[in-house]
């Protein structure tokens, strides 16, 4: 498992085949809110430029298909 910074900033841990990349901030409001915009996938390139579109539903232990403005033509298979 990556170690989390709570500072905001990405921390990624490379391995051969595979990379986990992890990012925590506090942000002063309720749960349910912030859980709320961050799992609403159609609504990530809105707010994220580095999102093209993300397919699946955003939950706990999900998958999800991302496509990023890295390479757009690529789709990145996650876990959630």
């Amino acid at each position: 498992m990556t170690p989390v910074a709570s500072n905001g900033k990405a921390v990624t841990e490379k391995k051969m085949f595979s990379r986990e990349t992890a990012v925590s901030i506090d942000i002063q409001a309720d749960q349910s809110i912030i859980w709320k915009l961050l799992t609403n996938a159609s609504d990530f390139p809105r707010w994220n430029s580095t999102v093209v579109s993300i397919e699946g539903e955003i939950k706990e232990r999900g998958k999800i298909k991302l496509k990023s403005t890295l390479d757009p033509k690529r789709v990145f298979k996650l876990a959630v």
